[in-house]
């Protein structure tokens, strides 16, 4: 082989290894929020469109929104702004890191509502039937946590409108 044809065959290879490396990135699509800061208990109630107290407590299911979440149940027992759609509400705190399609996400500094307890939480609609806290980490405890069990943030991930657990497919309406 000539030292043309060596350079050759080093150029095809790194254009091959960098396209294999692209079409791995396109299999997966993921998002990185810009973080707003709402540093006050003010903010967040200017900018939720509801808030309210809720016995909040794991579902054992995820679900997928720019990445896997462990999916919450909000029982709610005030209503302090706006009008809650039902007493049980399906909500997910949402990170502060950028996520992947697919993968559990991350928390900077933990997820606010790692663990099963009161909160004021601070929420918007990312669908219907599924509520997000506003920004990440919008969410207050009401009382001290009494149990250390943390939520539990195993279960498959839902696709696109619905919400899986183990033989169950619970359809988020609409």
């Amino acid at each position: 082989m000539t030292r043309g044809n060596g350079r050759a065959a080093a150029v095809i290879a790194l254009v091959v290894a960098v396209s294999g490396g692209v079409t791995g990135c396109a299999l997966q699509s993921g998002s990185c929020r810009d973080p707003i800061a709402l540093e006050t208990s003010e903010d967040r109630l200017d900018a939720a469109v509801l808030v309210v107290d809720a016995d909040v407590r794991a579902t054992g299911r995820t679900v997928a929104v720019d990445g896997s979440y462990r999916l919450l149940t909000a029982t709610v027992t005030d209503e302090v702004k706006g009008r809650a759609p039902s007493r049980a509400l399906d909500v997910f705190s949402p990170s502060d890191q950028c996520t992947t399609n697919g993968q559990p996400v991350e928390y900077l500094e933990g997820d606010v509502l790692a663990r099963n307890g009161r909160y004021r939480l601070y929420l918007t609609e990312e669908r219907r039937g599924l509520w997000r806290l506003v920004v990440p980490g919008a969410a207050e405890p009401l009382e001290p946590v009494a149990s250390s069990e943390p939520v539990a943030s195993s279960g498959p991930v839902a696709s696109s409108g619905s919400l899986e657990s183990p033989g169950t497919d619970v359809p988020l309406g609409g």
